[in-house]
């Protein structure tokens, strides 16, 4: 009777129970590792991204804080300028006043030396309304003479009137053939009286020679101050194609 080789018949040789266990346990401490390690790069990615978004808030907030800064800035600097521009306001409007007054008191001078003192000096013709003539689409005052300056702007609600009944609300006044000097004050005084084409609706262009025409126009911008729509010209024609507009 024939027998089998031991070795032949268990071709695998006998491993102790223990040795078993411990594959195992390493095998399962491998495995608890490599989850431990994937947990842990998951969380440190979490962890980065975390980081990334505080990170890009942060500059978000930078940018904001920056952009109200700047606000802020532009703010302040509009405050001072505004304040620096009420103060010249202030400051202006107190010198107008002044002037105002110094051309009210050397006016009421005028008018009182007149009064006290009519004893034909001067010896010439005094100013009058020399023709008030309708043209094609507005009304044409011309003056002619010498004498008082304030002569002139008497005769402006006599004129303002004229137009109201003749339904011309546009109005040519020529002071070319004026004979004598125009000084500040009359002017100012002039532009004082000129609100009465304000009142009745009349656009105004005063006609005058070129050598009394001051580059600033200081009674244009006192009558359009007053609510005049009132242009000075030293040409007819500047003055008819404005008129006309």
């Amino acid at each position: 009777m024939n027998q089998q080789d031991p070795a032949v018949s268990n071709p695998r040789p006998n491993i102790p129970e223990d040795d078993i266990q411990k594959v195992e346990a390493a095998r399962r401490a491998a495995e608890c590792s490599r989850a431990v390690a994937e947990a842990s790069r998951a969380s440190a990615e979490s962890r980065r991204e975390q980081a990334e978004q505080e990170r890009n808030a942060d500059e978000n907030s930078r940018q904001v804080a920056e952009v109200d800064r700047r606000a802020a800035e532009e703010h302040r600097r509009s405050s001072e300028e505004l304040r620096q521009a009420a103060k010249e306001t202030r400051v202006a409007a107190k010198d107008l006043r002044a002037a105002a007054e110094e051309a009210k008191s050397v006016l009421e001078g005028a008018k009182q030396t007149q009064k006290n003192g009519e004893d034909g000096i001067g010896g010439g013709m005094s100013i009058q309304l020399f023709q008030v003539e309708q043209m094609r689409g507005y009304l044409a005052a011309r003056f002619i003479g010498s004498g008082a300056a304030e002569d002139i702007w008497q005769e402006f609600e006599f004129i303002a009137e004229h137009c109201k009944r003749t339904k011309n609300n546009k109005l040519l006044m020529d002071v070319t053939r004026y004979e004598g000097k125009i000084s500040l004050i009359e002017k100012y005084s002039a532009a004082e009286e000129s609100r009465i084409f304000s009142r009745y609706g009349i656009k105004v262009a005063f006609v005058d020679i070129p050598e009394r025409v001051d580059p600033e126009k200081f009674a244009e911008m006192v009558a359009r101050n007053r609510g005049v729509n009132v242009r000075l010209f030293s040409d007819f024609q500047a003055a008819e194609e404005w008129l006309l507009k």
